[in-house]
């Protein structure tokens, strides 16, 4: 019981910063796409997927490594942090040295060194911010991501509507915030002290590589995976069309965002409870209620697609045919996540690259036979088809991890209902918000057990938070 509290616990604080912070982003979509062109936004899109790739190859994701450790109980978590520390300088001289062949390899010689400072700051940012979680600041960790928010929004409304810096802008405003982020981090938890030059255990570096340097190439794979469509897009249709396609993206990021609070809440319990007897059974349970939760916020996004990007600028309007597709496939990376804990927990992080390389190869076989074929929507497909792919092979994979109890009606029921409602909206034919609406109260009407625990259990949790009593 005390194993729930906790984790209800986590996904409140969680919560409180990512639904505040990352919500806010999405909020501040139709602010952007006023001062940016869709040419523009496809622009600066393009120059964030460039430093996704660099980050985890110049970190060689320490960062998950110091998650990782700073929690296990054998390993002293300021040695955990030096390694992560002394990584990331390392790779921030590299990326200093190489500065001048990079546009070589990617283009955009203009913006060079705004991918590096970006990339920069993002390193030194997801080593104190996994940190502070992995050794139970999930409050500071939460009022850090706000406060990264609250500095991007300054930033960008200062450079972009005083200054009217346009793509430079956007970048900068982004490199600012991660920087503020890490230094906010840094001084208030006094995280110099935990910085060792020397003493650190024999060995650690070599072993928290061994566990992090396999999520490079995974990592290469997840980011092919989400952004070779965008890519592809821009290849084949320009820099416009891949504006529209980034735009109906982030629809999809609220599931992401959502259910993400709830991943980053449940890794820290996967890490802590893998040893525990029930936790064959603890897991099952816990996935029932993501997968019902995935299905139901899915769903309903879909029906309101078309009202979500009418408030953007009309020239993004096209975007919500895209979106249907998109949240269909969002459902199977969730479920992919969920399992993609285990491979943390268990430290068996070959298998994560293996899935995610089969994931990308996927989806840029989908892109190459679709895009050319249906353009914006083919890319949108192919995304969603390759996210089935990535759910049902670690789902066979992670069988040997631990033995899930999955509820297979409920899982084919839901996803029936979910795709009727994306099929509703994307053909739109007459009276089609009804067709969808009775849909959408069907997969509310065969959830209603979870969805009535959850609002006892939420209930039950804010009494014991704010220590209310029964009258």
């Amino acid at each position: 019981m005390d194993r729930n509290k906790s984790l209800v616990k986590n996904i409140f604080i969680f919560a409180i910063g990512n639904v505040g912070s990352k919500m806010l982003q999405f909020l501040l979509l139709p602010f952007y796409t006023r001062v940016l062109s869709s040419e523009q936004y496809g622009t600066v899109d393009v120059l964030q997927s460039i430093s996704t790739l660099l980050l985890p190859i110049l970190s060689l994701t320490i960062y998950d490594a110091v998650f990782r450790f700073a929690m296990d109980g054998a390993t002293k978590k300021e040695d955990a942090f030096s390694v992560g520390m002394l990584t990331v300088s390392a790779g921030t001289i590299v990326l200093l040295l190489c500065g001048a062949v990079l546009p070589l390899f990617f283009g955009y010689r203009s913006y060079i060194w705004l991918i590096i400072l970006y990339t920069i700051a993002q390193m030194y940012r997801s080593v104190t911010s996994q940190y502070i979680r992995a050794i139970g600041k999930v409050k500071l960790f939460t009022i850090d991501n706000m406060f990264q928010t609250l500095m991007i929004l300054l930033c960008n409304i200062l450079f972009l509507v005083v200054f009217h810096w346009g793509i430079e802008g956007y970048i900068l405003g982004y490199i600012v915030g991660n920087f503020c982020s890490f230094f906010f981090v840094f001084f208030v938890q006094r995280l110099w002290r935990d910085i060792k030059y020397k003493g650190i255990g024999k060995g650690l570096f070599s072993t928290m590589c061994r566990f992090s340097v396999p999520l490079i190439p995974n990592a290469v794979c997840w980011w092919l995976t989400t952004m070779i469509g965008r890519l592809m897009v821009t290849a084949y249709l320009g820099a416009d069309a891949n504006g529209l396609f980034a735009v109906a993206f982030k629809v999809p990021t609220i599931v992401t965002i959502l259910v993400g609070i709830f991943l980053q809440a449940w890794q820290i319990s996967a890490n802590t409870e893998c040893e525990s007897k029930d936790f064959n059974e603890y897991n099952s349970q816990i996935f029932h209620i993501l997968q019902v939760l995935t299905f139901l916020l899915s769903s309903f996004l879909i029906l309101i697609s078309k009202l979500l990007v009418r408030i953007l600028d009309s020239s993004y309007y096209d975007a919500w045919e895209y979106i249907p597709p998109m949240m269909v496939g969002i459902c199977f990376y969730t479920f992919a996540q969920f399992l993609g804990a285990l491979y943390t927990a268990s430290k068996k992080t070959v298998m994560a690259f293996v899935t995610n390389l089969v994931t990308a190869i996927v989806n840029i076989v989908g892109n190459v036979v679709l895009l050319p074929r249906l353009g914006v929507m083919g890319a949108a497909l192919s995304l969603a088809i390759s996210y089935l792919v990535f759910w049902l092979f670690r789902l066979v994979d992670t069988r040997h991890l631990v033995k899930i109890q999955y509820q297979a009606k409920s899982i084919v029921v839901n996803l029936i209902l979910t795709t009727a409602i994306a099929v509703v909206v994307t053909f739109s034919p007459k009276y089609w918000i009804v067709w969808g609406t009775l849909l959408f109260a069907a997969l509310c009407l065969v959830n209603v057990r979870v969805i009535k625990d959850l609002i006892v259990e939420a209930l039950h949790m804010l009494q014991s938070m704010f220590h209310f009593k029964r009258g």
